[in-house]
């Protein structure tokens, strides 16, 4: 061996000499007893205390006139007079459309000469009953005939106002595309009238949350005519879960005086349910996945152990934890992926 290859040699052994001094020292320190030492672990930790436990979930929902019906005729005839303007507000029980009624009101004058002239029939026969001038028998008999001629009034008055539309509820009239001077058969559609004044927001909500809804909460929507949200109060519930989606359908009811919105419009609704006001909430971090659950580590003294826990709803950063804490108990929040069972540490 050369020189140059003996010189090269000592320093390749004074080299790998200086590297193995530390961890020789390390070692000699960190052994008592023939024991290794473990240095604590820097950790966040968390105080258990109880909250209250909000679930705010999205759904969709869809706007409808509070009241809303395509008026159509029960008579035919032609159109005499159209009393409403398309667009307009009209007031229950007005007049909105007339059809021919000539025949039936001469059909009527005729009819109630008829039942006047029984009537006066029915007042004779009375007197004559009385006297013993008639029989029972005549006497029913005039009576029925008197009946009839006012039935057949009535029946007449009837067939007349089933030749006028009138308003059932106040509200807006639509777009017609009939005339003056259209003949309509029985049955045909002339307007529509919906009640704006008031919306029914009708959504449904998952099963899991189906006890929760009560009459008279409020729940706030959104719709795309508006930036704004509004509020409604709920006013009725499907008492039953809907067996193909596992929904539960709820109407709620807006008032909508200042006509901010529209029938027919969809609506993202925004439900906040109230589930526990002594619910147990930790940070996510805080919870390590195991083979069959979740556990936390639990601070006791200078150490930490396992507890295994069950979890409930999650929410954007916390969990409920439904069993395995309880208020008082700290648990470590930070540096969760460093430890194990009784592991040291040394908590902010």
């Amino acid at each position: 061996m050369t020189k140059r290859q003996l010189i090269f040699l000592a320093i390749a052994l004074l080299v790998l000499f200086l590297l193995a001094i530390p961890k020789i020292w390390f070692n000699n320190n960190a052994t008592v007893q023939g024991k290794p030492k473990s240095m604590p672990v820097q950790v966040g930790t968390l105080t258990i205390r109880s909250a209250n436990l909000e679930k705010n979930i999205v759904v969709a929902g869809e706007l409808h006139a509070f009241n809303e019906v395509q008026l159509r005729t029960e008579a035919s005839g032609r159109v005499t007079t159209i009393n409403f303007k398309e667009g307009s507000t009209v007031n229950k029980g007005q007049l909105l459309l007339k059809l021919n009624d000539l025949d039936l009101t001469a059909q009527l004058k005729k009819a109630q000469s008829v039942s006047k002239m029984k009537e006066l029939s029915l007042q004779r026969a009375k007197q004559l009953l009385n006297g013993g001038g008639i029989s029972q028998e005549t006497f029913d008999q005039v009576s029925t005939e008197s009946q009839s001629a006012l039935a057949d009034v009535e029946l007449i008055k009837e067939q007349i106002r089933k030749t006028q539309l009138v308003a059932p509820f106040s509200g807006t009239i639509g777009i017609t595309a009939v005339n003056e001077g259209a003949y309509l058969a029985v049955n045909s559609p002339v307007v529509s009238l919906e009640q704006t004044n008031q919306l029914k927001l009708d959504f449904s909500v998952p099963e899991k949350y189906a006890a929760y809804l009560k009459p008279g909460m409020l729940v706030a929507f959104s719709t795309e005519s508006s930036s704004n949200k509004f509020q409604a109060k709920i006013a009725a519930i499907e008492p039953s879960i809907d067996p193909t989606t596992r929904n539960r359908s709820v109407r709620a009811i807006f008032d909508n005086n200042k006509q901010a919105c529209f029938p027919g419009s969809f609506a993202k609704v925004y439900v906040s349910f109230a589930l526990n006001n002594k619910a147990i909430l930790v940070p996510s971090t805080c919870i390590v996945p195991i083979l069959k659950g979740q556990k936390v580590y639990v601070v006791q003294g200078d150490s930490v152990v396992n507890r295994n826990v069950l979890i409930g709803e999650r929410l954007d950063s916390l969990v409920e934890i439904t069993d395995g804490l309880q208020p008082g108990d700290v648990i470590v929040s930070k540096g969760v992926i460093q430890l194990k069972p009784g592991s040291k540490i040394n908590s902010k």
